[in-house]
C-alpha cells in the first residue's frame, strides 16, 4: 500500500474540513424572519387618492425588499376572513434597506365605500451569497430553455399590512 505523501494529507484534511462547514451552513436552522414595519401615514390627492407609506427596517441587518408589491382590495369590513376581490401590482422605490432605515412610499388606493385594501411585499435577508444565488435563479430560466426544474429560493419571506379602509 503507497503512503500518502505530505500535500496529499493536507489536501485530504482540507477537504473534510471543508465538507463538515459546509454541512453545518446548510443544516444552520432557519434564522428570523426581517422586520419590516409598514405604517399608513395618510392620503393624499394628487391625481386620484394615494396612500403614504412609511416602511421601515427593523432587523438588526439589511434586508432586500422584492421590487414588486401588491395591493389587494377586499369588499367587506371587519374582522374575519377577507375575500380578495383585485389585485393591483406597485413598485417600490427602494428595494434594499439598511438597520433601522426606512422610506416613504405612495400607493395609489382606489376609493369604495365600505371596502378595505391591504399591501402584500416579500423581503428577505441582503448578504452577498444570496445576491449571488437571487441572480442565478433568474439568470438561468431565461438563458436555459429546457430546464424543466425551476431554482426557487426559500429566503424570501411573503408579508402582509393589516386591512385598511379605503377612502372615500
Amino acid at each position: 500500500m503507497k503512503r500518502l505523501c505530505r500535500k496529499q494529507k493536507y489536501g485530504v484534511v482540507a477537504l473534510a474540513v471543508l465538507f463538515i462547514a459546509l454541512t453545518f451552513v446548510l443544516l444552520k436552522p432557519v434564522a428570523l424572519p426581517p422586520s419590516v414595519s409598514v405604517d399608513v401615514l395618510g392620503y393624499t390627492n394628487r391625481v386620484g387618492p394615494y396612500a403614504l407609506l412609511a416602511i421601515t427596517n427593523r432587523s438588526a441587518s439589511a434586508i432586500r425588499l422584492d421590487l414588486t408589491c401588491l395591493v389587494s382590495y377586499s369588499p367587506g369590513q371587519g374582522p374575519g376572513p377577507h375575500r380578495v376581490t383585485s389585485v393591483e401590482a406597485h413598485i417600490f422605490r427602494m428595494t434594499r434597506l439598511l438597520p433601522q432605515e426606512g422610506f416613504v412610499q405612495e400607493v395609489f388606493v382606489f376609493p369604495a365605500p365600505r371596502s378595505e385594501w391591504q399591501v402584500e411585499y416579500r423581503a428577505a435577508y441582503s448578504s452577498a451569497w444570496l445576491e449571488t444565488r437571487r441572480f442565478a435563479e433568474n439568470w438561468l430560466p431565461k438563458r436555459i430553455q429546457a430546464s424543466q426544474y425551476l431554482l426557487t429560493s426559500k429566503a424570501w419571506r411573503k408579508f402582509g399590512t393589516e386591512w385598511f379602509a379605503c377612502p372615500p
